[in-house]
């Protein structure tokens, strides 16, 4: 079993403001104020396990700034962050229900604080000393800089043998898949772990292979010695030593999708620290990615140990 060390993320989190019923925004619409970002929800999620978690970023000098710094505190995530920017603002996000059962997000990001993330921003020491180093495609993406950053941090790992975790996570939005593949692919040489969903696997591949053990053998040949692809209600699949291991996904009445696929990297990174095999990591990463989707927002569903107790021998709920 490993040391029961901490786990950095790196990334933006934005605030977010949610319509708080279905139909296009109009004046007097009610909108909810929160946060969410695929770094810190790994993180929170990790949290809810009580495995120390430490998030680096920048925020802007604002409320939502402050907001999110507060939020990550009482998920007891440790938030390293620079001075807040007075010059950039926290990236922004706006969830709106235009029609029953379809969700639209518009995002504000361009110039955000977080973009402007630096390896300066990046203590040396906190990745050195840590259990693993987790990064998402959407950090290489918002920005040069904060692509410097995460590469810089993954470097950092290597060469302290501590276990790096790639989540491709590709946001069309920010970059084309021609801009993005060198990209992944340089990424996922230096990565551990690395997780994708089918689609992403065949963007970082350049290929439109179909078979699931294909995209997971051509994920291993770039270097990465654990590939995960997350195949949603279909299930996850992983290579070990050139056997592929399937786990179900959990069935649920999902509320809200988002955020279950940070919450399945984080059970199985969680698992995987704690020294268990694969197909436990599967399992673990299937049933707090199934947790994120029983409540509305992107990280307010993830499980706390007594939770996932609950779930696995049928008694009630346990409430937080």
């Amino acid at each position: 079993m490993m040391e029961f060390r901490h786990v950095v993320s790196i990334g933006e989190t934005m605030g977010l403001i949610r319509a708080g019923q279905a139909g296009r925004l109009a004046p007097g619409s009610a909108l909810v104020a929160g946060m969410g970002g695929a770094e810190s929800n790994f993180a929170i999620a990790l949290a809810r396990l009580d495995r120390p978690a430490a998030w680096i970023s920048r925020v802007g000098d604002d409320d939502f700034g402050r907001l999110i710094m507060r939020e990550l505190r009482a998920e007891s995530v440790s938030a390293v962050v620079a001075e807040p920017s007075k010059d950039a603002p926290t990236g922004l996000m706006v969830k709106t229900t235009p029609l029953p059962g379809r969700q639209s997000v518009t995002y504000y990001r361009q110039g955000s604080a977080a973009s402007r993330m630096t390896p300066a921003d990046v203590p040396d020491d906190l990745i050195s000393q840590a259990g693993a180093l987790h990064i998402t495609g959407i950090t290489l993406a918002i920005s040069e800089s904060a692509r410097d950053t995460a590469f810089h941090a993954a470097r950092v790992a290597r060469a302290a043998g501590v276990p790096v975790s790639f989540d491709v996570n590709h946001r069309g939005r920010l970059w084309t898949e021609d801009d993005a593949r060198p990209v992944y692919r340089e990424f996922a040489a230096l990565a551990d772990i690395v997780f994708a969903g089918p689609e992403e696997a065949r963007l970082v591949l350049g290929s439109k292979e179909s078979d699931i053990e294909c995209l997971l053998h051509g994920l291993a040949e770039l270097g990465s010695g654990l590939p995960v692809i997350k195949d949603g209600a279909n299930g996850a699949h992983a290579l070990v030593d050139g056997t592929s291991i399937f786990q179900p996904a959990v069935p649920v009445a999902a509320v809200d999708t988002v955020g279950a696929g940070d919450g399945f990297a984080a059970g199985f990174i969680d698992a995987r620290l704690d020294g268990l095999d694969a197909a436990r990591c599967l399992e673990l990463g299937a049933q707090v990615g199934a947790f994120a989707c029983l409540s509305h927002g992107d990280w307010e569903g993830y499980p706390t140990r007594a939770d996932l107790a609950a779930f696995t021998t049928g008694s009630d709920a346990v409430s937080r």
